[in-house]
């Protein structure tokens, strides 16, 4: 986000016509909540900007499932390709990348002033039945992690 705050950013998406760059960008997806830190590796013809604002947007949309559910970064990735056009690939030997924290991209967007479901180029259907599909399944195997009531 250099020297830009985040409702800069924000508005400055919202703007645009098309999120897609010219140029295709390698990210490192990690998050902060990891015991054990792993990377991911992704592919996305976006600006660091826009990468980091749809993956808050996934989280965000996973939330209205689930508000207690937290994503993991297969979950994150399987969206991507599915919806946003990004492909998983192996750690790059060499290039340029952009590291991408999952929990920081989430924090940085969540607030009243960047409601990121104003910007109608970050939505997508049928996410919603992924994201059933993985609260689901994770609840399944942990019963007793579920929210009561």
């Amino acid at each position: 986000m250099a020297n830009r705050t985040v409702k800069e950013v924000f508005e400055s998406i919202k703007k645009k016509k098309n999120l897609k760059s010219k140029v295709t960008r390698i990210f490192k997806l990690n998050h902060a909540a990891d015991e054990e830190q792993t990377d991911y590796w992704v592919s996305a013809p976006y600006s660091l900007d826009v990468f980091e604002a749809i993956c808050a947007h996934i989280q965000f949309e996973c939330e209205k499932i689930e508000m207690t559910y937290g994503m993991s970064q297969d979950e994150v990735i399987e969206i991507l390709e599915k919806f946003y056009d990004c492909k998983k690939i192996e750690r790059p030997t060499s290039g340029t990348y952009y590291n991408v924290d999952l929990y920081y991209s989430r924090e940085m967007f969540c607030g009243s002033d960047t409601n990121l479901e104003e910007i109608e180029l970050l939505q997508r259907v049928g996410m919603d039945t992924c994201f059933k599909k993985y609260v689901g399944e994770f609840y399944g195997l942990h019963p007793e992690w579920r929210p009561k009531g």
